[in-house]
């Protein structure tokens, strides 16, 4: 798992990666596993479920009463925020 998200937070902070994608995050996070969910919808249900997404964005402060929790690499984090895609 550590492997996957150092992997995941290189491109996301290269200068020609994907910075776009870091305030929302791509991945939910299980014990052992990774879903890349395919709509709002379905991430939605999966954070139900007690998964966690992943935010590589180092600028990230979830809003109150919501979890976050350091994830296995540096300036990555998981937490139970999903923003609305309305608002991005």
């Amino acid at each position: 798992m550590k492997a996957f998200q150092e992997n995941y937070r290189k491109p996301a902070t290269s200068d020609d990666g994907w910075k776009s994608q870091l305030p929302r995050g791509e991945f939910m996070i299980g014990a052992d596993f990774v879903v890349d969910p395919t709509n709002y919808q379905a991430s939605k249900s999966l954070l139900e479920a007690g998964l966690l997404l992943e935010n590589g964005d180092p600028a990230f402060k979830a809003p109150d009463g919501y979890r976050v929790q350091d994830a296995r690499t540096d300036g990555c984090v998981l937490t139970n925020h999903l923003p609305d895609p309305l608002d991005q």
